[in-house]
């Protein structure tokens, strides 16, 4: 596999898992190969960093060729020639960008020559941009006689056929709609778990998840707006912000939407695993992002969401149509408090992952089917697999990283343990309190029943005195002296 794999994103991380998941499920196995590889090693890529792709010059691409039966390229908006556009994503400046030729790699292939025997796919791929008219002849040229070429959207598809691309182009869903088969319920649940321990995530009621990126933070005062309207009308709700990667900026955003809505919001870390932004997803009451695999993730665990597409990005238009929701999808901020009202009342689609999904597993079938003929074909051919000293230093440092991230999440565990102890010593203080004043209140109980009952036992006995006096002879016969004393006293 090629493509963005050493990105800090959440989306590239799920493209080879996902992968090789359904791949093993077939028979095959995979490398996977990117820019930089590990080279630019990353937190989110649990420490399997990829292979470098190297210069595009032929003895690398004669190296590629044989080293693999078969090469599937993406996927992610990775067809395009605006290699600058990786600077950001990579920490690097643009030159530096342009000079790792990662459009080379994804479009051109290994030439026709190397790919008649090993055989160069596109996984479902997007076209960004429409092609620019001088590009267009050099990508379709690099797609004839491929066997197979998929894109995941219809946009995408009318962009290549309008740069004159006569090969036969597929359109499949993003292989994100398969995450529930990589991340049950049960781990996410116990990730959950983990993130609320922490304080990350809120302890219980539902929560609004929230993600953005740099191109969102110019919109954060209104976006902050929208929320705190929404969470007036329900109090129920709290808000906990999402980071899905540091490529694109999520920080940045984060830290803007948290000073308009005064802090008072969960916030989980940058530096989070696919399986906790998943988790944090899957048991929201609703996500509201850009991210494109955060509304995947969101739609596959079918949960309510709401895209920003604030900033007219053609993928998520086609996310939209794909998950059949075009009211899910929000270009102007004006509009966001009305959407999220509309989706939280709206019940998921139950019809429609079902069919993305069994589109997807064709696809993969498919991916493997032209694999196996590639294999068959060369089973002779001698591949040596020796790790190499820069690959040993790599992962080692990998290794080191995910070690580094690793003791951070045990000494935030720690310092949350410690803290629970200490609520915990001053609950019991309180509980020993509360038992030693309920002990003095039940011997002031226990007094005051005595009490009562000598009252009563007194009063009842001056009532049998009062009516033994009643029953005299003598109160009798007196009773007629007393009313005249008492008529002559009313009259004065």
């Amino acid at each position: 596999m090629w493509g963005t794999f050493d990105v800090d994103n959440f989306g590239d991380q799920l493209f080879p898992r996902i992968a090789r998941m359904e791949l093993a499920r077939r028979g095959c196995r995979i490398r996977t190969y990117a820019p930089m590889g590990w080279a630019h090693p990353i937190a989110m890529d649990g420490g399997d960093p990829s292979e470098p792709l190297g210069a595009y010059e032929p003895d690398r691409l004669d190296a590629l060729a044989v080293a693999t039966d078969a090469v599937l390229v993406g996927g992610g908006e990775i067809i395009h020639t605006s290699d600058e556009l990786l600077a950001s994503r990579y920490g690097i400046g643009v030159a530096e960008a342009r000079e790792l030729q990662a459009s080379r790699f994804f479009i051109d292939g290994l030439g026709h020559q190397r790919e008649k025997a090993c055989p160069v796919l596109w996984n479902a791929v997007g076209v960004p941009f429409d092609v620019d008219p001088d590009d267009a002849p050099r990508i379709a040229d690099s797609l004839a006689g491929r066997p197979y070429v998929a894109v995941r959207d219809e946009l995408s598809r009318r962009r290549l056929e309008a740069a004159r691309v006569e090969h036969e182009i597929d359109v499949v869903a993003d292989s994100g709609f398969l995450i529930p088969r990589l991340l049950s319920k049960t781990l996410l649940e116990k990730r959950l778990r983990y993130l609320r321990v922490m304080g990350w995530y809120p302890a219980d009621g539902p929560v609004v998840v929230v993600q953005g990126n740099r191109h969102l933070v110019d919109f954060s005062a209104a976006i902050a707006d929208s929320l705190l309207a929404l969470t007036a009308e329900r109090p129920d709700l709290t808000i906990a912000l999402l980071e899905t990667g540091r490529g694109q900026g999520d920080h940045e955003f984060a830290e803007a939407l948290s000073h308009h809505l005064e802090g008072k919001v969960a916030r989980m870390p940058g530096a989070t695993g696919i399986e906790d932004v998943a988790a944090a997803i899957a048991a929201a009451e609703m996500f509201v992002g850009i991210s494109f695999h955060g509304n995947v993730t969101a739609a596959a665990y079918d949960r309510p969401h709401v895209i920003l597409n604030l900033n007219c990005q053609s993928k998520l238009a086609g996310l939209a149509d794909a998950v059949e929701r075009p009211a899910c999808l929000v270009d102007d901020v004006a509009d966001l408090t009305d959407a999220m009202r509309r989706t939280m009342d709206r019940p998921p689609r139950s019809d429609v992952m079902p069919r993305l999904q069994a589109g997807i597993d064709k696809h993969f079938d498919r991916v493997a089917a032209i694999a196996d003929a590639s294999a068959a074909a060369r089973r002779d051919l001698h591949r040596p697999r020796a790790a190499t000293t820069a690959e040993v230093v790599a992962l080692r440092r990998a290794h080191e990283r995910l070690s580094q991230r690793i003791v951070a999440e045990r000494v935030a565990m720690a310092d949350r343990v410690v803290d629970l102890e200490q609520e915990l010593a001053v609950a019991a203080d309180e509980t020993a309190a509360a038992a030693a004043r309920a002990s003095d209140l039940a011997d002031l109980l226990e007094l005051t029943q005595a009490a009562v009952a000598f009252h009563e036992a007194r009063w009842a006995g001056v009532d049998a005195e009062l009516q033994a006096l009643h029953d005299t002879k003598t109160l009798r016969w007196t009773a007629p002296i007393r009313h005249m004393w008492a008529d002559w006293l009313r009259r004065g």
